[in-house]
């Protein structure tokens, strides 16, 4: 009979039980650490992917970054041209200089020797307004007294005109251009006005045809010879009243609607000073009021 202890297991000795167990808790701490990395894993795949949407202005507004602005814009159709010319001034500064000041770029034409010619075309070029002679020619029905000093008449002969000429640019300073006052008669005839613009042409000023005739021929010997030249379309105020001055100025309008644009002629009254001091900002909306100086050709 075999004894007891021969059936009994052999219990490991203290040293091997203390390699096994040294053993069993390394696995189960390589088993904790990869079952952590899993995990992390996991948790990082789900907040990397975040659903696609644009991020915020602010999030790239950032030093560096510049939102640029469209290369070019739509261009704004222009306003078509419309010049303005106030005949005889030089004789009454009170009324001329509020003219002058008026916030737009009229043009001014000054009669020869009136009394104050020369501080009032002063005061225009100062202002940076074109200042014009108005230059008188003898008319179809006026007597001589009723066109004014330095007037010029059918019966002088080519020097006589030419020394007028000369002698009436001298009396207004800083001319830029030239037109008639009056001259239904003068302008009608081809061979004057050729000496008139020959002369206008030799001290590189423009001319501006008045068209006080439908007989006129200063606008087409202007251009035959080469002077940079334009005519009026449309007298203001022939009508001193002021819905009659506001019809005129609106035919103005469509003119340069029609043609691109328009030159009108007023003159130093009272009433038309009104019409423009008062209509201006609503004109300024439908043209572009320039010098008549940019409107010859």
């Amino acid at each position: 009979m075999a004894s007891r202890s021969g059936n009994r297991r052999k219990r490991p000795s203290g040293r091997a039980r203390k390699k096994r167990g040294s053993s069993g808790g390394l696995f189960r701490l390589l088993g904790i650490l990869f079952i952590l990395s899993v995990a992390a894993g996991i948790v990082y795949l789900i907040k990397s992917e975040k659903p696609e949407t644009s991020p915020d202005r602010k999030d790239i507004e950032k030093p560096g970054i510049i939102f640029e602005e469209p290369a070019s814009r739509p261009s704004t159709p222009s306003l078509p041209r419309v010049a303005i010319v106030i005949d005889d001034l030089g004789y009454n500064p009170r009324i001329d200089a509020a003219f002058i000041k008026l916030t737009a770029p009229i043009s001014f034409s000054f009669l020869p020797f009136g009394p104050h010619t020369k501080e009032t075309a002063t005061l225009a070029h100062n202002c940076g307004k074109d200042v014009l002679l108005h230059l008188p020619m003898e008319a179809a029905s006026s007597l001589e007294s009723k066109v004014g000093p330095g007037a010029l008449f059918l019966n002088m002969d080519d020097d006589t005109i030419a020394a007028q000429i000369q002698a009436d640019m001298e009396a207004v300073p800083y001319v830029k251009g030239i037109n008639n006052h009056m001259g239904s008669k003068f302008t009608a005839d081809a061979g004057k006005m050729e000496i008139v613009l020959r002369e206008i042409q030799k001290k590189g000023l423009f001319y501006l045809d008045s068209r006080t005739t439908p007989l006129t021929k200063g606008l087409s010997v202007a251009r035959s010879l080469g002077v940079r030249s334009a005519e009026r379309d449309v007298f203001l105020d022939n009508k001193q009243e002021a819905n009659a001055i506001r019809a005129q100025i609106a035919r103005l309008i469509s003119e340069a609607h029609t043609h691109g644009s328009a030159i009108g002629i007023g003159h130093p009254h009272p009433v038309t000073y009104q019409v423009l001091k008062k209509d201006l900002p609503v004109l300024k909306k439908q043209v572009k009021i320039v010098p008549v100086s940019e409107l010859v050709e």
